[in-house]
């Protein structure tokens, strides 16, 4: 589930374009639909500058979000292997240069982990900001994420990230079900990203 640190990004770096893989019963298109409507209280209803794009491999998600979301000309819906709808997107045109987007990685439930292939796909994408679901915080005993000998931390991410990057940031707070928030920030500098940061719980690693 979304963590509450991102509502402090959406509003500090102006996103404008969310997206969420891996969206199973929409509780976090629930709340980050929330947030938008308090910048725009237009949001459910009119066309608005901020776009949600909900992206899951099980139909009945995505029915259950389309039927929800039926009159919400902004939430948009998409079936699929996250990677390759990912890429779908890039190619239609759905973020631009002048998008400030937030992808929120939540999609792991089945055998194939398709977090790596996510976040290659989305150095497409000048200045993404990426969240990290379930990830291992250090010193917290915040709950993560673990497949056999693969655990959700700054090693397994580490070569893919580490041309974008080098450093992974952590939300100081756990979320609702108490799981851990990494955070990746694409093409910033480590003091671009401080200055925005400034007050929040946070703090970082490098890789």
């Amino acid at each position: 589930m979304i963590n509450e640190i991102a509502f402090d990004l959406i509003k500090r770096f102006d996103i404008n374009k969310y997206t969420e893989t891996g969206v199973f019963k929409g509780a976090s298109v629930k709340i980050v639909s929330d947030w938008f409507e308090k910048l725009d209280p237009n949001f459910s209803k009119l066309q608005s500058k901020f776009s949600m794009y909900e992206i899951d491999l099980e139909k009945k998600y995505i029915d259950d979000i389309n039927f929800k979301y039926v009159n919400n000309p902004n939430i948009k819906a998409f079936q699929g292997n996250s990677p390759e709808v990912l890429q779908k997107l890039i190619n239609d045109g759905y973020y631009s240069e002048n998008d400030n987007c937030l992808f929120f990685l939540d999609a792991h439930w089945n055998e194939y982990i398709p977090m790596l292939d996510e976040l290659c796909i989305i150095k497409q994408i000048k200045n993404a900001i990426i969240l990290l679901d379930d990830f291992k915080t250090p010193g917290t005993r915040y709950g993560f994420c673990k497949y056999g000998d693969i655990e959700f931390d700054i090693n397994y991410i580490r070569d893919v990230i580490k041309d974008k990057t080098d450093m992974v940031y952590y939300a100081g707070i756990c979320n609702t079900d108490a799981r851990g928030l990494g955070m990746v920030f694409y093409d910033r500098t480590e003091k671009e990203i401080d200055l925005f940061l400034q007050g929040l719980r946070v703090f970082k690693e490098k890789i």
